[in-house]
């Protein structure tokens, strides 16, 4: 699965971006509101992709320690670049 990712993540990268939805989205919300609701201080998102949660955390100005894990180079160049 890396290896197809590794692949065409570059070039599918808007097709990702509708897949995994922006950090407003319900499914989103609720997941922030779960971790919010029990005071987690620190979160492991494996597979983060663009890291969709992070920013959700940040636009609900909850701190949480974020650390994202991604075996896509085009992914973790990306978060890399916006400072994750």
């Amino acid at each position: 699965m890396t290896n197809w990712w590794n692949k065409n993540a570059q070039v599918r990268m808007d097709d990702f971006k509708a897949w995994v939805g922006e950090p407003d989205q319900p499914s989103r919300v609720y997941f922030r509101n779960y971790i919010i609701d029990k005071q987690y201080k620190s979160i492991l998102d494996c597979g983060c992709g663009l890291a969709i949660d992070y920013f959700g955390f940040q636009n609900d100005k909850y701190d949480i320690l974020y650390t994202g894990l991604d075996s896509c180079k085009h992914f973790v160049a990306a978060n890399e670049a916006n400072g994750i």
